[in-house]
Order: structure tokens, then C-alpha cells, then sequence
């Protein structure tokens, strides 16, 4: 996640209780509105999503000034890396390679997160040339059936879109002689994915991607929420894993089959966890609003207003670091955080492995409960 000097500074801000002392460690970034694609319980676009969004609804597109000083805010503060993700396709801002050009100009790592069906022939070389790191395909479906039934509306001939437009990048990369961008199928499972793996894992060998990342389903609260995987499915998760992971072992395919599977053990029992996020990342929606993560709409801060720089240590992510110290995402950092779809579980759990044993030394500053 950072290099030993930011872990230290980290480690510096959290017995602090409301500084960092470094840039984001990486940083999402909400490139535009607008998608192409319906995903059953997507948090933005799905049927009865339930996810109140924040911020200029009349901003469809994150504007390419805007961007380009966001970059080299991030660049100053030495972030490491740029998530191009959010509540739209990247792909379809009409000035996204020029937005992808500005963040590695100034010296960012860059992933993207695309539905893959804008990917074609034409389209594969200019992402392999312009410098993108990783490339991150979700797949929700894997047959016509499934299609239907997680894309609702959608034709089931995209489907194979997708598989040939992930192919074509892959191809234009060994062509081309590159290392980047990394290809990752995004494999969302949950109760009724999960026992239809065999399929998933032959697009990935069909499409020759670097890697698969098995997503949890989160509980959306929304139509698909009983579906989503919990403790009392690992060992039905563990068996459907195991012969899966084995197939793209075999294949030199990298893949996150002992994350996804501790995340399954977990449940919901890391809201216990202390939410180190403010720390160590952020989010900006299209509009130039800061929050602190995704999932949560607290207000930090406005690019439209205030420069990054001046945000991540102003007075409204101060006070959000110091609620996060004294309270845990179960007893509720605010009502504007949705922490049953938290993003960092990792990350945060990793963090406090190493910050529980400090813990006793932090200074202990209480907030009011006012933010909302």
C-alpha cells in the first residue's frame, strides 16, 4: 500500500488522532455520471439501488481543468496511485484519455474500473499506449441466463462483447510488447454465482488476463441483498473456491481466492474494526466533492473552492479522523456513512494489526456529535 516512510508517517497521524502527515496513499476518483450498462443492486443505476448520492447532480462529467489540477495537487503529495472508478463508465468521458494523460503526468499509478462493453480492436491500442497500469473488466455475468437475470433489460450479446473486447486488449498488449496495463477480471459472486465458477474461470483462460479477483457481495440493500454470501456459507464458498483457484493455478493466473475467502468468514464482525481510512485515502465525485470514501457522503471539501491540498488537512477531515478514532463503524461514524459496504476492509484490518499495539499511546480527542 506505501513505502515504509509513508507507514511511519501513518503511524504518525494515528497517534495523532486528526493529521496525516502524507498524501493519500492511493485515491478514487469519480470520472463522469454516465453508464451504458444496468448491474442489478449497482449502488447508483440498479432498480430500488436505495443509495442517496450526494453533490451537482447537473455535473455529468468530472471537467478536464479540474482534473488536471487535482493531479498535480496529488503529484505535490506524492499519492501513489489514482482509482478510476465510480458511478459511471470511465470510457465514456469525452475527454478520458486526456484525464487518464494529466494523472500520469504527474507521476501516477493509474487503475481503471470499465463494464467492458465500450472495448473493441479500435479502442485496445490507445489504452495500451497510454500508460494505464490496470485495466479492471467486472463480469456479473457468465451466460445468457445470468445476463438476464443481473443485467435486467440489457442483451445477452454484450456478454460476448466484453469477453472479445477484454481478448482484444490483451492481445494488443503482447503486440505491442507491454508490461501495462494489467488485466483483471472482476468476478462478482454470491450465493447463486458462486456455484457457476467453471464458466468464469474459462473467460479468464479464453481472455489470457493477468489476473481474477473474486468480488464479495456486499449487502446493497437492495433486491440482490439476500443473496449476498455470509459465515454460514464458507465452507460451501471454500470447496466452489478451491477447485476454481486450482484451474487458474494451473494456468499461471493470479487471483485473491484467500482474501475472498476471508472476507466470507468475516461477515459483518469487522464493523468492530476502527476505520483508519481518513488517513490513508479519499474520493472525489464528478463534481469536485470530496468524501471519504465511496460508501460515505460526509462532506470534506469542494475542488470547485479549495485545492485538494487544503482539504485533506482542513478542518472537516480533521474532524472526520477524530470521530473515526473513537468510535467504530458499528457504533456509527455518521449517518452519512454506509460502513456495511465499506471498500477498505483490508486495508483497514491491516492497519490496525499493526496500530492496536500503539493504540494506548494516541491522544484521545472526543468530538461532539455533529457530523452528519
Amino acid at each position: 500500500m506505501a513505502n515504509v516512510l509513508n507507514l511511519f508517517a501513518l503511524l504518525k497521524g494515528l497517534l495523532d488522532g486528526q493529521t496525516a502527515y502524507h498524501g493519500p496513499f492511493f485515491i478514487g476518483v469519480d470520472t463522469t455520471r454516465r453508464c451504458n450498462n444496468m448491474c442489478l443492486g449497482c449502488f447508483y443505476h440498479g432498480e430500488e439501488s436505495g443509495h442517496a448520492v450526494v453533490g451537482d447532480r447537473s455535473v455529468q462529467e468530472m471537467p478536464l481543468e479540474m482534473a488536471r489540477s487535482l493531479a498535480k495537487d496529488l503529484g505535490r503529495l506524492r499519492v501513489r496511485e489514482v482509482i478510476m472508478a465510480g458511478e459511471g463508465e470511465p470510457l465514456l468521458h469525452a475527454r478520458f484519455f486526456d484525464l487518464l494523460a494529466a494523472f500520469k503526468d504527474a507521476g501516477l499509478r493509474v487503475q481503471m474500473f470499465a463494464n467492458g462493453i465500450l472495448l473493441d480492436d479500435a479502442l485496445a491500442q490507445p489504452i495500451v499506449a497510454s500508460g494505464l497500469d490496470v485495466l479492471n473488466v467486472s463480469y456479473w455475468a457468465v451466460s445468457a441466463e445470468e445476463h438476464a437475470r443481473w443485467h435486467p433489460g440489457l442483451a445477452p450479446a454484450l456478454l460476448d462483447k466484453r469477453i472479445r473486447g477484454t481478448t482484444a486488449v490483451v492481445k494488443a498488449k503482447r503486440e505491442a510488447g507491454a508490461r501495462s496495463p494489467r488485466v483483471v477480471l472482476q468476478m462478482l459472486l454470491n450465493r447463486e454465482t458462486i456455484k457457476n465458477l467453471g464458466p468464469r474461470v474459462d473467460i479468464a483462460l479464453k481472455t489470457g488476463c493477468d489476473s481474477v479477483c473474486f468480488v464479495y457481495c456486499r449487502h446493497y440493500g437492495s433486491p440482490i441483498h439476500d443473496v449476498a454470501l455470509g459465515p454460514e456459507d464458507q465452507v460451501m464458498a471454500a470447496a466452489e473456491i478451491g477447485a476454481a483457484a486450482a484451474r487458474l493455478d494451473s494456468a499461471g493466473i493470479r487471483h485473491d481466492a484467500g482474501s475472498f475467502l476471508d472476507r466470507v468468514r468475516l461477515g459483518l464482525s469487522w464493523l468492530q474494526t476502527p476505520c483508519t481510512a481518513p488517513w490513508y485515502t479519499c474520493y472525489v465525485r464528478v463534481d469536485g466533492l470530496v468524501n471519504p470514501c465511496p460508501r460515505c457522503n460526509v462532506v470534506m471539501g469542494n475542488l470547485r473552492e479549495r485545492s485538494f491540498a487544503e482539504i485533506w488537512n482542513g478542518s472537516a477531515c480533521r474532524d472526520f479522523r477524530r470521530r473515526s478514532r473513537v468510535r467504530t463503524p458499528a457504533e456509527g461514524l455518521s449517518e452519512a456513512c454506509d460502513c456495511r459496504n465499506c471498500c477498505w476492509i483490508r486495508e483497514n484490518r491491516s492497519v490496525d494489526r499493526v496500530f492496536r499495539w500503539f493504540a494506548p499511546f494516541a491522544r484521545r480527542r472526543f468530538l461532539p456529535d455533529r457530523t452528519g
